[in-house]
């Protein structure tokens, strides 16, 4: 496995989100786990397709086609990245992506166990795996025995912080220097220190890498007139954190045209929770573009059919006007379900368990920014107000069924 070729990949193709690098490391461990447990499985395919089975995903939710999309891209990638791999690696890879949103299991153990290794990862929404929707009922066995483990042992495993690199939180390193306080033995204790030793340096580089990455896209916008929006864009996507500040000041600093601007602007709001200290930002540029645009053509037709008024549906945190200016955050939904998973599936992270709620609002198509995703998934819409809504499901009606 050429460990160079896969980092500097994952730095220029990083993604947050839900199906982001977060999920892919996480696909990645479960992959690496399996593979210890089973010679058969070719471990290199496995480990690249925990980085590409998603890398194509246009959005968090209804995507069907995004497997294909990245079987496709196998073949762009094949004379850089990829290089390394046998012809007969490429094509497992090429399957294992092109089938593992349409096909519950095949034939092949390095293909089941790409599959198995993605679906494990389901918990990360409150999902736990069952037997049967894995390709290969074994893997979960071998997964039970990791989470049967005590805490102390999942650190240790295979030497790699794997609870810690999962999510590169703070929170996690907090928790992990709490262990070295109970009785492991002298052994375990070193490495223990020694893996957060090499964690609290690893943080201390991404933070480093993101101040070398806004000095140089600084560097080239200054001396490009030509390539503003590429070099932006490119210079946003390595970031590990504070894409939206740095953005905002990029625009701040530079013009970029109004097209190339709609479409950064497009895949950084799909991709990365926008922070409240850059929502006027957002809204601003919002009305600076035109609707086509930011939006496909049939996006675009969507919401050109839409009533003259629109139910909208929002998961949040039932306090979240009072954080920020009376206003509920711009991001919302035309589907129930989908401010469903939010609030209660997806919300652990972002808001309190009691205080999650679905807030639903009817304004008028001519406040919608735009829609992504023909509608299902995310209306894009500033200025609603407390007043304006109403709280139709709390976490305690969702938990009473």
């Amino acid at each position: 496995m050429n460990e160079k070729k896969l980092r500097d990949f994952i730095a220029d193709h990083y993604k947050e989100g839900s199906h982001g690098l977060s999920h892919w490391q996480a696909v990645e461990n479960y992959g690496r786990l399996i593979a210890q447990s089973r010679t058969e499985v070719d471990e290199d395919v496995v480990r690249w397709f925990a980085y590409l089975h998603d890398v194509q995903r246009l959005s968090d939710f209804d995507d069907i086609d995004h497997g294909q999309r990245a079987a496709q891209y196998i073949d762009v990638l094949r004379s850089s990245y990829l290089s390394d791999l046998s012809d007969s690696q490429i094509q497992l890879l090429k399957k294992a992506c092109a089938l593992h949103t349409i096909t519950h299991s095949t034939t092949d153990i390095t293909i089941n166990c790409c599959f198995d290794a993605d679906r494990l990862d389901l918990m990360r929404f409150g999902i736990v795996t069952e037997k049967s929707k894995m390709a290969d009922p074994y893997n979960l066995q071998v997964a039970a025995g990791f989470f049967q483990m005590s805490k102390e042992e999942r650190l240790l495993f295979d030497n790699e912080l794997f609870w810690l690199q999962h999510k590169h939180n703070h929170m996690l390193y907090s928790a992990s220097l709490g262990v070295l306080r109970r009785n492991l033995n002298n052994t375990n204790r070193i490495v223990l220190q020694s893996c957060i030793d090499a964690y609290a340096k690893s943080l201390k580089k991404i933070y480093q890498d993101n101040d070398a990455i806004k000095n140089k896209c600084f560097e080239l916008l200054s001396l490009d007139q030509n390539n503003k929006a590429e070099i932006a864009f490119s210079a946003i996507n390595k970031l590990h954190k504070d894409k939206w500040e740095f953005f905002m000041e990029i625009c701040q600093h530079f013009t970029i045209p109004g097209k190339k601007l709609a479409w950064i602007l497009r895949d950084i709001w799909i991709h990365v929770a926008i922070p409240e200290n850059c929502h006027k930002f957002a809204q601003k540029l919002f009305n600076q573009i035109r609707q086509e645009d930011i939006m496909t053509d049939v996006e675009y037709r969507f919401l050109k059919q839409l009533p003259q008024m629109v139910t909208l549906y929002r998961g949040c945190s039932d306090d979240e006007p009072d954080h920020n200016g009376n206003f509920y955050h711009p991001s919302w939904s035309l589907n129930y379900q989908v401010a469903c998973s939010y609030a209660f599936l997806l919300g652990d992270k972002y808001y309190d368990k009691e205080r999650r709620c679905i807030v639903k609002a009817i304004v008028p198509r001519e406040q919608i920014m735009c829609i992504f995703n023909n509608g299902s998934e995310e209306v894009v819409v500033f200025g609603v107000k407390r007043s304006d809504a109403e709280i139709i499901k709390t976490y305690s009606s969702f938990s009473d069924g």
